[in-house]
């Protein structure tokens, strides 16, 4: 049979053979029957199903229309099958445009390689989400931070993604918020002048400021995480400290200026004074105290030391004889020192206080003068300074009286401060010490007439001397030279060497007494000093160099002050020593320059030369010292020291920068003219 909409319809009736009588085809009837109902139930049922399938998806896809959350389905190749309002509301474009192109077009630079992880961790993540935060690209050109939450499922066995866009532009801009005011509380906590520490409820450190790590030397990293007591290595006052904070937790009262003695590490012993009390938190929350921690070593220190101070004034005014005093004028009372009363031979118990009581001690020829001469420091508001005596007869002393007068906001007068020392003994010394001068100057005065005397007949003996001992050279050159013209084709090579060396001897013998002469004229001859042309000085030393006996570039000098004649001597000994000391077969090149020093002005003279190793720079100003032998570079080893001694008579300064094979750079400095002027 065949059943349709409700009805049975017989299309073709059992046979004999299948329904053997009539009780049979009853029965199969009923069963028909009952199976039509059955039917009919399970249309129903599905009906009723079909419905609610409907009504749901319509509710799902009327949820998915207008969640705020956006939602995008994309597939492997990330072209966009679906997505919602939210989401085209999203990223500022219409749907159309949208549908079909790849997702990644919408990835802002930038955030493409994240957005392609986030697809391949999609692909193994077996049912899980997978969470990402990247940034879209707007149609206006902006960008907006979006956390992606995707999930992989399958259509038609095609991979497919269901990905959820979340805005996080609000979230972001209270995190920012948030960082922002959280790093500007920790800059003003940072700021603070005076340590501060977050405790917790175990009074382990939470965190500490700016001023706590440099004060104690330890990081916040270091810091974070230890007990407080520990990290501070508190000595016995430790349990007391804990104790106080202790009770700022549980009674939530404050702590006030507790102080303690500590010995962190590397830091070494301090005083502290601290203040702590609780922070406000919400009752869910762990309680925190901060500790504000006040370095008072330093004062705690200068307590001492003013104690002591205090202790070493009264012994060093005892020692020294001098009180001190003060002046209370509106009052008229005078308070001084132990040493003010011991000096005047006052009774401190009996002293009145007064200012004319005071003025009763001083001697009585002297008593105007000091009244008069404080009354003016009074007056004009200034400090003063005077000797007067005390005693009357017989024990009359000496005292040095000053002080200054102290006023107020409006300049009044409200106080003066003085001291006074007993220098009886001191003017005594004076006294003596000044007849003793007398008597030295008139000795000083006799000895340097007799040392002129001496450098005179010295000064003679030395002419003498080189006249003597250049008659004798003279001969030896002369018959030397006499010999060379009678009997030079007589004598032989080996003979003429000779007698040219005994000419040469001469000559270096009579330069070396020259030399002598100058270095000890430069010990005794006066040498004004005024301003000098060193340009024009160092035209005249570069007209006697031959043209080719070196190359010579140089700066132009300015005016210096100091003595023509030794500036000349100067220059031309060291620029003749660059052109002399250079190694065979290299051409000399000097470069003359100024610089300017503070006050001032130092002329160097570069060379090419062998050059000077530094443990010889000293020793070639002083008389006689030469570093090379005769035969190597001829020279008598004066003409530096002439140059040093020269220039220090003249104030001024000479020196050497050098190393061997690789030149020197000789100096010369002299005041400025404008500095020395002034």
């Amino acid at each position: 049979m065949r059943i349709s909409r409700g009805n049975i319809q017989r299309v073709a009736a059992p046979s004999t053979r299948q329904i053997r009588d009539e009780g049979e085809k009853d029965r199969r009837l009923v069963e028909f029957e009952l199976e039509q109902t059955r039917l009919h139930a399970q249309i129903r049922l599905l009906q009723q199903q079909q419905k609610a399938l409907t009504e749901s998806r319509d509710q799902y896809a009327s949820h998915y229309e207008h969640s705020p959350i956006g939602y995008v389905t994309f597939d492997q190749k990330t072209n966009i099958l679906d997505l919602n309002v939210a989401a085209t509301n999203l990223v500022g474009r219409n749907r159309d445009h949208l549908l079909h192109t790849p997702f990644t077009l919408l990835v802002a630079r930038g955030h493409t390689e994240s957005f392609l992880k986030h697809q391949a961790r999609c692909k193994v993540a077996h049912d899980e989400q997978v969470i990402s935060n990247i940034r879209l690209q707007c149609q206006s050109g902006e960008t907006v931070p979006v956390q992606l939450v995707s999930i992989v499922f399958f259509n038609k066995e095609q991979r497919l993604y269901q990905t959820a866009l979340i805005d996080l532009t609000e979230q972001k801009k209270n995190e920012r918020a948030l960082a922002e005011a959280k790093e500007f509380a920790e800059s003003v906590v940072d700021t603070m002048r005076e340590p501060l520490i977050v405790l917790d409820a175990d009074l382990k450190v939470i965190s500490v400021n700016r001023a706590f790590t440099e004060t104690f030397n330890k990081s916040p990293r270091v810091a974070k995480g230890r007990q407080f007591d520990v990290l501070l290595n508190l000595w016995w006052s430790g349990n007391k400290a804990r104790n106080e904070l202790e009770k700022v937790l549980l009674k939530n009262t404050t702590l006030e200026n507790l102080e303690l003695e500590v010995e962190p590490k590397d830091v070494g012993r301090r005083v502290l004074l601290l203040n702590a009390r609780r922070l406000y938190q919400k009752k869910t929350l762990p309680p925190q105290i901060l500790v504000a921690v006040q370095d008072i070593t330093e004062e705690k220190d200068a307590a001492e030391k003013l104690k002591r101070s205090q202790a070493m004034l009264a012994e060093a005014q005892r020692l020294a004889h001098i009180g001190s005093w003060e002046w209370n004028i509106p009052k008229d009372i005078i308070t001084g020192s132990d040493e003010l009363y011991r000096i005047f031979g006052i009774n401190p118990e009996a002293f009145k206080g007064t200012y004319d009581a005071l003025l009763e001690g001083v001697h009585p020829d002297d008593r105007a003068t000091v009244h008069s001469l404080l009354q003016a420091a009074y007056k004009n508001r200034a400090s003063f300074d005077f000797f007067h005596r005390i005693g009357d007869s017989g024990a009359v002393r000496i005292l040095h009286c000053s002080g200054y007068v102290v006023t107020d906001e409006i300049g009044s007068a409200v106080k003066i401060v003085g001291t006074t020392q007993d220098v009886t003994e001191l003017k005594e010394a004076e006294e003596r010490l000044h007849q003793l001068n007398v008597e030295l100057e008139e000795r000083v005065r006799a000895r340097t007439q007799a040392l002129q005397q001496s450098y005179q007949q010295m000064e003679a003996f030395c002419y003498s001397i080189a006249h003597d001992l250049r008659a004798p050279l003279r001969a030896m050159k002369g018959f030397g030279q006499a010999l060379l013209e009678d009997y030079g084709t007589e004598i032989d090579i080996e003979g003429r060497e000779y007698i040219d060396r005994i000419v040469t001897a001469a000559d270096r013998m009579d330069q070396l007494i020259d030399d002598l002469l100058d270095y000890g004229r430069l010990n005794t001859i006066d040498l004004p000093v005024g301003k000098v042309d060193a340009e024009e000085v160092l035209c005249k030393v570069l007209t006697h160099i031959e043209p080719d006996a070196g190359v010579v570039n140089r700066k132009k000098l300015p005016i210096v002050f100091g003595h023509h004649v030794v500036l000349e001597l100067a220059l031309r000994n060291i620029v003749e020593n660059a052109l002399k000391f250079v190694a065979p077969g290299v051409t000399p090149k000097i470069n003359i320059w100024p610089e300017q020093r503070d006050g001032a002005i130092r002329i160097c003279v570069q060379d090419n030369g062998i050059g000077i190793a530094p443990e010889h720079q000293d020793r070639i100003f002083q008389v006689f010292q030469r570093l090379h032998t005769d035969m190597d570079y001829q020279g008598t080893g004066i003409g530096l020291a002439i140059v040093a001694k020269g220039v220090e008579r003249i104030g001024g300064r000479v020196g050497v920068d050098s190393q061997p094979g690789k030149g020197s750079r000789f100096w010369i400095e002299l005041p400025k003219l404008e500095a020395t002027l002034s």
